[in-house]
């Protein structure tokens, strides 16, 4: 998980939430070593609030990143994610999240 350090510790699994939700991330590296980073970012919704454990069910997903090599930087374009590419990250977010449920596959169009 990719944690807002500077706001500390919040009560929710979302990095951005919001009628209209945005991400901005800008990551930034002071050394120039080879490194190759991607991130999956997902789209999601809260079921329903009004119940006590609160469901989270995935809608859709991208992937994004960038390599570093020999100094020089190249962005990785954004891809979409597949179903298959959420459950990897079920077993994290149940651990930091237990007061959440989190559904297994991407929501039915």
């Amino acid at each position: 998980m990719d944690p807002l350090m500077f706001v500390g510790e919040v009560p929710h699994p979302f990095a951005f939430f919001g009628i209209t939700p945005t991400l901005f991330d800008a990551p930034s590296r002071r050394s120039r070593a080879d490194l190759t980073w991607l991130a999956h970012t997902f789209l999601c919704h809260i079921k329903d609030f009004a119940e006590v454990v609160r469901v989270v069910e995935p809608i859709t997903g991208f992937s994004w990143g960038f390599d570093i090599a020999g100094g020089t930087t190249t962005i990785e374009a954004a891809l979409p994610l597949r179903q298959a590419d959420w459950k990897p990250h079920l077993d994290l977010l149940h651990e930091d999240h237990p007061g959440w449920r989190f559904l297994a596959g991407f929501a039915a169009a």
